[in-house]
């Protein structure tokens, strides 16, 4: 929170995990380790309650595809995986209530 003060954040975007409980194609092991023991809800609240602190937006995006689209966009030998699939969640997340708002081209002129 402490970046966040200094740079003046007015949004926070996370990705919207919810697992479902119906799910059973994974292991019991799996679904032990995604579920109980990643605490992602207990971080997910700390992180809510900060961000109502300090007056940031938490914003949560859909995450389906944001990694393959994030390389076709942003990605370049410079950029790595994960930080293009981050630069595509935050913009999902700048845009996420404007209407009319749509995905933008995946393939560009430079690359054809």
């Amino acid at each position: 929170m402490k970046i966040c003060k200094t740079w003046k954040v007015s949004k926070i975007a996370i990705e919207d995990l919810k697992f479902k409980k119906s799910t059973k194609f994974w292991s019991k092991d799996l679904n032990r380790l995604c579920r109980s023991q990643f605490r992602y809800s207990f971080i997910k609240q700390h992180l809510q309650t900060l961000c109502n602190v300090y007056g940031i937006e938490m914003v949560e995006v859909n995450a389906a595809y944001s990694s393959i689209i994030g390389n076709f966009i942003h990605g370049s030998d410079t950029c790595p995986d994960m930080v293009a699939a981050s630069i595509e969640i935050a913009r999902r997340a700048y845009h996420k209530f404007q209407k009319g708002w749509i995905y933008p081209k995946i393939i560009k002129d430079q690359r054809i």
